[in-house]
This record gives structure tokens, sequence and C-alpha cells, in this order.
């Protein structure tokens, strides 16, 4: 393997790592509630009209991550399957290999994202949506809402 090849798989892995933490604040703006939002906004909490705004219109925001992380996804597979054509000949051999790999990493990517601990998401989410702010100051010191009842 060359350097230009190493170099495309480090520029791949990086392009994993950010995908999954796109993948983390796609959870945290899933899980994130509208009244958990407009207590934000009561309390006084910067960057809280931000939030407010994105747990309105979810899909818009949801879509545009989706979006962004699938053509990071996609640069991904594209310099990991160079390097496999390069060392590979061009037959179904290394497609499979190619899909593989890709595979198993987007499986590992999307994994990890949805067992991070909720704190991360909720640091993601925070540094996805209100640029200059500390994430343990906003989200972490809001309070968590009432447990749902329970029918008996």
């Amino acid at each position: 393997m060359t350097s230009a090849d190493w170099l495309q798989l480090g520029i791949a892995f990086v392009l994993m790592i950010l995908a999954g933490l796109i993948a983390a604040a796609e959870a945290a703006f899933s899980s994130f509630s509208k009244a958990r939002a407009n207590r934000l906004v009561e309390d006084g909490q910067p960057g809280a009209q931000r939030v407010r705004k994105i747990v309105e219109d979810p899909p818009r925001y949801l879509n545009t991550a989706l979006f962004v992380r699938s053509m990071i996804e996609i640069s991904a597979i594209i310099l990991v399957a160079n390097v496999i054509f390069s060392l590979i000949p061009k037959t179904w051999q290394a497609g499979a290999v190619t899909a593989g790999i890709m595979i198993i990493g987007g499986l590992v990517e999307v994994s990890s994202a949805s067992s991070l601990p909720s704190s991360w998401s909720k640091s993601a989410l925070q540094c996805c949506s209100i640029p200059g702010t500390r994430a343990s100051t906003t989200l972490s010191s809001t309070r968590t809402p009432p447990p749902l009842p329970t029918s008996s």
C-alpha cells in the first residue's frame, strides 16, 4: 500500500467518525421533547430559542442531518473502494470486500451512536444547534421531566 492509500483510509476513518457524531445528534434531536425545550426557554438558558425552533420542526433538521450523514458515508465508501480496487483486481471480490468493510463500519457507527450515554447525545445536540455555548451549562442543568403515569 502506498502513502496515498493510507491517506485515503485515514480520511475515510475520520469521515466515519464524523458520520457517527451526526448520528448521535440525530438521536438527540429525535429524543428531545417540546416540553423540555419550552422549559429551557422559561429558565432563560442561552440558546434555548434555537433548540425550541429545532424541536418544533424536527423533520426539517433530521432530514438535513440524514442527507449530510449520507453524503459523508458515500464519500468514505468511495475512498475505501478506491484503495481496495487498487489492491485487488477489479472483480466482484473487490466489490464484495468493499461492501463488507463499509457495512460493518456503518453498523459499528450507528450502533455506537445509538448506545452512547444520553449525556453524549445531549452534548451532540448542544454542539450542533447552539454554537458558542457549552453543553455542560445548558442541557445538563435542565430538570428531568416527571415519569409518565402507569395504568394498573
